[in-house]
């Protein structure tokens, strides 16, 4: 019945009459047959759906051409084409439904659809979220024969061919075909497949996860032999035809349709992961241990940026937005930009904006942003901006996980993202605005407790001067994914500068702020949403101290001064006699430590001449005897003789640079004299020339020592 406008009318009606929360009409079902009819109460147009349910408590106009009905089975969507879809409980999943009984819907103003059900509450993006996701549905066989999607290729009539870890899949026209594709070597991996290439003449290669390469007859998979058996973690095809094969530890192979394959030659104990042929021709390989680019004059493969990207490399791309450079996603090192002129890399990590640095797939969109499969979330990236925003499957997408190899850039201008959960597409160009959510003032801290009561926007705080450490929370009104909203604070009067912080940490601390008037303003942003324009602002008085109020503080200021004038002469006074202690006893040190040197020297001289010195000459006396006897001495004597005395020899001169008695017993030009002769004598081919300084001669014998030291160097 109808109470306004107008007096109380009654409409017949053989279903059940639901509210639509979204604009406040009443939607009623009538079941015909197989199809039912979904109109609105007062008006004679609706929806022809097939395989609608009519046990339903609640519904919800979640777009202009859709309607969700929840009951105690889940929620069914009927939409304007005559279609309808079950989103049926999921608790074990991430992002999955977690209540059977669906009892309330409501929209929020960011968008988000609350459900709520007789386990709790859950949320949810729109329907008119950028993001369709596919997932493997029990029993229907025109799904995904499994969630694990690990590769994709589009062939030339817009079939989208899916590698899983359990079947191949075909999806043509919004339905999946799950082909009997199993090598024939049979065991756990028969069925798991990673890669798809479609070359321009129609062939199709797939590569397994344990088997090999394959090629698909339309019936079955015929084995590529050259190729040897393992993981194919890359396919290309050149644009001069050429199909490239990147087999991990196997490396980097090349062949015509219908001929033999042959390897690149490569850096040695480099597992081969990623290929992408630029704009230029250029054929470029990721590896586990950074970037390969082919070089076509020697037939190889050589290492790029070697000392800065260094992590794994499976993806990388060119945008049209920033021509001349490569992105290269990296796992454990961020985005890499390459610039294709100068050879700068440059870094986009975590202190950037990412959620991660383990980023496994990057791809273009027609746009030029750049969307970014990581192991945090998807992302996307305005290379001329460098603003990150995330998503994450609190935004529909099939989890927060993507897979390393699964990312393609449809014809349509689509991209295709896999994971362990199903396959999203996105759709880049549909609008991705969001309003920045609200934020309010959700507590006051007062030496570190939570004050009672709650600060509105524009109230104002009285502190002392002794309670003059404190701290503001907030919280933006977005609840989809709060750990990842966004807020930039600042204490007008304090901070020079915006500060910044996210969801796990939504507040702002403060210590020893000076007594004055301070406006608290903070703004916040969601994960996909621009800062809000207007902030939350909380007004902050600290009051000064008796001490610290005007006529005080001028008394003060003048006693202060004099006394710092007093105490500046005494300090100085100090300091002088401080720094003059202090360099003597720096020259004092380092007398001690030249003595030190000295008699370590010394020692190691004694040692040298009381024992191997004195070993050698024996040895020599030795062999002396040996070779004057009856001339039966062993043939090599004399030899073994003089390389002896050569090496007392040598011990003798290190002696004498260890031990310069010279230096300490005569006048210092004759030891230097003495020095430069035996320089001459070991090098006859230099002249020596010397002049001196007679003011030396009185000096003691550390300053001769050092001298003589430095000439000896």
């Amino acid at each position: 019945c109808r109470v306004d406008p107008g007096p109380l009318q009654c409409v017949p009606n053989p279903g059940r009459l639901l509210i639509d929360v979204a604009n406040g009409g009443l939607v009623h079902i009538d079941a015909d047959g197989e199809r039912s009819v979904v109109g609105w109460a007062g008006r004679r147009d609706g929806w022809e759906v097939e395989g609608l349910q009519h046990a339903y408590a609640v519904g919800l106009r979640a777009a202009p051409d859709e309607v969700w009905f929840g009951g105690p089975l889940g929620i069914n969507v009927a939409r304007a084409d005559g279609t309808s879809r079950v989103i049926r409980p999921a608790p074990q999943r991430r992002g999955g439904l977690g209540g059977h009984d669906v009892r309330a819907f409501l929209r929020d103003h960011q968008g988000s659809v609350w459900v709520g059900t007789e386990s709790g509450l859950y949320v949810t993006r729109p329907p008119t979220s950028p993001f369709t996701t596919l997932r493997r549905q029990e029993g229907d066989p025109t799904t995904l024969s499994d969630d694990r999607v690990n590769g994709m290729a589009e062939a030339a009539d817009g079939t989208l061919w899916i590698a899983t870890n359990d079947g191949l899949n075909r999806r043509r026209g919004g339905r999946v075909e799950r082909l009997a594709a199993e090598t024939p070597f049979g065991g756990a991996f028969s069925r798991a497949f990673w890669r798809v290439l479609i070359t321009r003449s129609g062939e199709v290669w797939v590569g397994t996860k344990r088997h090999g390469l394959f090629r698909w007859t339309g019936r079955s998979l015929t084995p590529v032999p050259a190729i040897p058996r393992g993981g194919i973690r890359a396919l290309l095809e050149d644009r001069e035809g050429r199909v490239w094969v990147a087999a991990g530890p196997s490396g980097v192979w090349r062949g015509q349709p219908g001929r033999r394959f042959e390897t690149v030659a490569a850096p040695a104990d480099v597992a081969a992961d990623g290929l992408f042929e630029d704009a230029a021709g250029r054929m470029w390989v990721g590896t586990d241990a950074g970037l390969l680019r082919y070089d076509p004059e020697g037939d190889r493969l050589a290492v790029v940026a070697g000392d800065e990207v260094t992590s794994a490399v499976w993806s990388m791309t060119e945008t049209p937005a920033d021509p001349g450079a490569l992105w290269v996603a990296t796992v454990g090192g961020g985005l890499v930009r390459l610039d294709g002129a100068s050879g700068a890399v440059e870094r986009v990590g975590l202190a950037e904006g990412l959620p991660t640095e383990s980023v496994l797939t990057v791809l273009a969109a027609p746009d030029g942003t750049l969307w970014a499969g990581t192991t945090a979330g998807l992302v996307r990236l305005d290379p001329a901006t460098r603003v990150v925003t995330t998503f994450t499957s609190a935004d529909g997408l099939q989890g927060d996980a993507f897979n390393l190899m699964a990312a393609i850039r449809l014809r349509d201008g689509r991209l295709a993202f896999g994971g362990p959960g199903g396959l999203t597409l996105v759709e880049p160009t549909a609008s991705l605005a969001r309003r920045p959510p609200p934020v309010v003032l959700s507590g006051f801290e007062r030496a570190g407790r939570l004050a009672r009561g709650t600060p509105a926007s524009g109230d104002t705080i009285r502190l002392d001067h002794d309670a003059n450490a404190f701290g503001i929370r907030f919280a933006a009104l977005d609840f989809r994914a709060p750990r990842q909203n966004r807020y930039r604070y600042r204490l007008v009067g304090l901070d020079a500068d915006w500060q910044m912080t996210d969801g796990t940490a939504p507040r702002a601390a403060y210590a020893g702020v000076p007594p004055g008037r301070y406006r608290f303003e903070v703004v916040g942003a969601a994960a996909d949403s621009p800062f809000g324009a207007e902030p939350a602002v909380l007004h902050v008085v600290v009051r000064p101290a008796w001490w610290q109020r005007g006529g005080v503080r001028g008394g003060a200021v003048a006693l202060t001064l004099g006394l710092a004038a007093l105490a500046g002469v005494v300090g100085a006074r100090r300091r002088n006699a401080a720094e003059a202690q202090a360099q003597a006893e720096a020259v004092e040190v380092q007398r001690r430590l030249a003595e030190g040197r000295e008699r370590e020297r010394r020692r190691l001289a004694r040692d040298l001449h009381d024992g191997p010195v004195q070993g050698l000459y024996r040895i020599g006396h030795d062999l002396d005897a040996l070779g004057r006897g009856d001339g039966s001495a062993p043939e090599g004597v004399a030899e073994l003789r003089g390389r002896v005395g050569e090496v007392a020899g040598e011990l003798r001169e290190m002696l004498t640079h260890l031990r310069p008695t010279l230096a300490r017993h005569l006048a210092l030009p004759d030891a230097l004299d003495a020095l430069a002769a035996r320089f001459a004598r070991q090098h006859p081919e230099v002249v020596v020339e010397a002049d001196y300084d007679t003011e030396a001669e009185g000096a003691d014998v550390q300053v001769r020592l050092a001298l003589y030291r430095i000439a000896q160097e």
